[in-house]
C-alpha cells in the first residue's frame, strides 16, 4: 500500500464504519465519569439497545465530547 493510502480504499461507506467503530473504541478509554454518561446518552435514545443506530452512537459520542470540552479520554485524541 503506497504512503499515505486510505486504509480502506476506495469505498466510503467502509471508511465510516471503520470511523464509527474506532471511535466507539475510543470511549474504552474514557475516565469512569464520562463513559457512564455516554452510556447513559444511549440509554436516553429510548430504544431496545439492538435498535440502537451507529447514528446514535455518534450523537452521544460527540455529545459526551462537547460536554467535556473535547473527547474525555486520558490521552488527549481529538474528537473531530
Amino acid at each position: 500500500m503506497p504512503h499515505g493510502a486510505p486504509s480502506t480504499p476506495g469505498n466510503p461507506a467502509a471508511r465510516q464504519l471503520s470511523l464509527a467503530f474506532g471511535l466507539i473504541a475510543d470511549t474504552l478509554e474514557w475516565p469512569h465519569d464520562a463513559y457512564q454518561a455516554f452510556i447513559a446518552r444511549l440509554l436516553a435514545v429510548g430504544v431496545c439497545p439492538l435498535a440502537i443506530t451507529l447514528g446514535d452512537v455518534l450523537a452521544a459520542y460527540y455529545a459526551t465530547g462537547d460536554a467535556n470540552g473535547s473527547a474525555p479520554s486520558t490521552d488527549d485524541k481529538a474528537v473531530h
